[in-house]
């Protein structure tokens, strides 16, 4: 798939122009996938973080673990269900903790 450059259109347009094109085709297998992967990280995190929000303290470990797996189960499927919109949700909270 080649893209003719059109000289008239500024950056800004170009890359709207690419976004929306990316937005309408179909979802494929991979993407899903990806989404279900980056479902999973971002959903543990915020899975743990809603535990630390809303449970009782002192929490124990336990709890702590029941959260962030039922997190990670919930992004995972909604992943799977939606991959685009999880994808650009969840993953800053996917890449949390990665580096130094």
């Amino acid at each position: 798939m080649s893209e003719t450059k059109q000289p008239h259109l500024t950056m800004q347009q170009r890359v709207r122009q690419r976004l929306v094109s990316w937005w309408r085709r179909p979802v494929t297998r991979k993407e899903r996938i990806s989404a279900a992967g980056v479902g999973l990280f971002g959903g543990f995190w915020l899975g743990l973080l809603a535990g630390l929000v809303f449970g009782s303290l002192p929490i124990p470990l336990v709890d702590l673990l029941i959260w962030a797996g039922l997190g990670a189960c919930v992004g995972a499927l909604l992943g799977a269900i939606w991959p685009r919109v999880i994808g650009i949700v969840l993953l800053p909270f996917a890449v949390c903790g990665i580096g130094q």
